[in-house]
């Protein structure tokens, strides 16, 4: 499990992600704005679960051996954000509201 540095500006941040995860920035854009949508309004706890989100996308890929960029297809997005959240501890999502 990695866990980049949530303590840098913007860009570098979404940069860890993209190399650490494969996850684009226009994907990371995307991430993002879903969890504020979800009430997640601090910017360092959004970070948090965004990492947490990563990890939960690409640990598969990692047991596997699989390096390739992070893709999710047509609607595939939101599904696993969605998976995500829903395996989440219910006692995490109200402590970050």
């Amino acid at each position: 499990m990695l866990t980049p540095n949530v303590n840098v500006p913007d860009y570098t941040f979404q940069k860890s992600i993209e190399m650490n995860y494969g996850i684009n920035r226009g994907i990371y854009n995307r991430i993002d704005e879903w969890f504020f949508e979800q009430g997640i309004q601090d910017v360092m706890t959004r970070r948090l679960v965004i990492v947490e989100f990563s990890n939960f996308v690409v640990e598969p890929k990692m047991n596997m051996g699989t390096t390739a960029k992070t893709r999710f297809g047509s609607g595939g997005l939101v599904k696993r954000l969605n998976d995500f959240w829903n395996v989440r501890p219910l006692e995490k999502q109200e402590a970050i509201r």
